[in-house]
């Protein structure tokens, strides 16, 4: 089975060029697409499955270090830092609010953070009309397919899919699944990283140097936290903080929780060695001449 003829996920649809499916609409992505960023919002940026909730978390906690205590437990995280372009229309009967909506309708004067996996080729122009604070994350190859993987298995919202880990390899070499091309959209984001608006950060420096990165996203974002609520942020945004806790870490109708295991190598229990050797070439093809290396273990 080729990647033209792979199995869909829920609602599957193109659009620009990209494979999107239920977890947008075209109508809500069109939006999105054209979406008026302010030069005071934040926006973290990522592949999904690269990073994307625990960035959000260690933004949202220092926006708010002033009033969070560790172990505290907040609002779902969608509704404190809203996603652009999701469908929150799923599952839902009677009026819905939609994240884009939220967004449009903020004061001028307050702080909107905002999550989105569309690629920045289809959000350049916006983004450079406006230089927002970025934060891009990227994540190795071989973790994010993993992962990836195991999200198209266990979400209702994408069916679940019903495809085999070797289809699904196929299908994430090709540029074919949601959002995108991930070796295109990761060399995007890598290339801005000299721009002043935008954090270039990789997940794995994130889990093995959290003091470190979250300092550079407080100095990204103009903030000076104490040693005190520092401590917090690193407390409440490690692994098994956020883990256990219900408004981060959903649990799907088929026993499927967002977030899964948050390591680095754990691909090695899903590739076979011609697989890891064919995304190594991959990489030296496509990430080498960038610059572009990450850590797999």
């Amino acid at each position: 089975m080729t990647a033209t003829t792979h199995r869909k996920t829920l609602n599957e649809f193109e659009m620009e060029g990209v494979v999107w499916n239920n977890y947008t609409t075209p109508e809500v992505l069109r939006r999105s697409l054209d979406f008026r960023f302010r030069p005071s919002d934040v926006c973290v940026c990522t592949f999904p499955r690269c990073g994307t909730t625990l960035t959000q978390e260690i933004v949202w906690q220092l926006v708010h270090r002033d009033t969070i205590k560790q172990g505290g437990k907040y609002a779902p995280i969608d509704q404190r830092f809203p996603f652009l372009e999701f469908n929150y229309g799923w599952g839902v009967s009677g009026p819905v609010k939609w994240g884009i909506d939220r967004l449009e309708s903020a004061g001028e004067d307050e702080q909107r953070l905002i999550k989105t996996h569309v690629p920045y080729a289809l959000i350049s122009h916006r983004l450079n009309e406006a230089k927002p604070r970025v934060i891009a994350v990227l994540r190795n190859p071989k973790d994010c397919c993993n992962s990836l993987y195991h999200f198209y298995k266990g979400l209702e919202m994408y069916g679940p899919w019903s495809g085999a880990w070797d289809e699904f390899v196929d299908i994430f070499l090709s540029g074919k699944t949601m959002c995108g091309d991930y070796f295109q959209v990761s060399a995007d984001w890598w290339q801005l990283r000299n721009e002043p608006n935008v954090l270039l950060l990789k997940y794995e420096d994130l889990v093995s140097e959290p003091a470190d990165n979250i300092q550079r996203i407080a100095k990204h974002l103009g903030i000076n936290p104490t040693e005190e609520q520092l401590a917090c942020v690193m407390h409440n945004c490690k692994f098994t903080s956020m883990f256990s806790n219900d408004n981060l870490n959903t649990t799907f109708g088929t026993g499927f929780r967002f977030l899964r295991k948050g390591l680095i190598g754990d691909w090695k229990r899903q590739f076979t060695v011609a697989q890891s050797e064919l995304f190594d070439r991959i990489v030296s093809e496509r990430f080498s001449p960038l610059g572009l290396e990450f850590a797999y273990e």
